[in-house]
């Protein structure tokens, strides 16, 4: 959880490196949110409780609008991680290719030491400890 709060606190910053522990954290905790709150929706939408469904999907429609920035962040700046261009993430729209070339890139080992886009996000002493 620690990860998903760093990024909502980041939430704008294009600006330095992700490292893949936080790019990975960070979407599979939204991923698990969303798939709670379309749960909901669905049992209020077969208990045929109108209100309650309509406010479940309100809340989903809500944080997934929220994630956008925060998402596109994470991603731009684990792109900056493996010395990559922030643009990179376009990938995702070429058709059938684009997101597992994307997913391929995320899943890459960040460049030791520093590159042109910061400071590298591990420190010396943890590094050796991280995936």
């Amino acid at each position: 959880m620690f990860w998903f709060k760093k990024c909502l606190k980041n939430y704008a910053n294009f600006k330095g490196r992700a490292r893949r522990k936080e790019y990975w954290v960070f979407h599979l905790v939204a991923t698990i949110i969303i798939l709670a709150l379309l749960l909901l929706t669905s049992i209020f939408t077969l208990l045929n409780a109108l209100v309650a469904q309509l406010l479940f999907l309100l809340l989903t429609i809500a944080f997934i609008l929220a994630m956008v920035i925060p998402g596109l962040a994470v991603n731009w700046r684990r792109m900056h991680d493996i010395d990559k261009s922030g643009f990179y993430f376009f990938l995702i729209f070429i058709p059938f290719v684009g997101g597992m070339i994307k997913a391929i890139l995320a899943g890459i080992e960040g460049t030791t030491g520093d590159n042109r886009f910061g400071e590298d996000p591990i420190p010396d002493s943890l590094a050796r400890f991280d995936c």
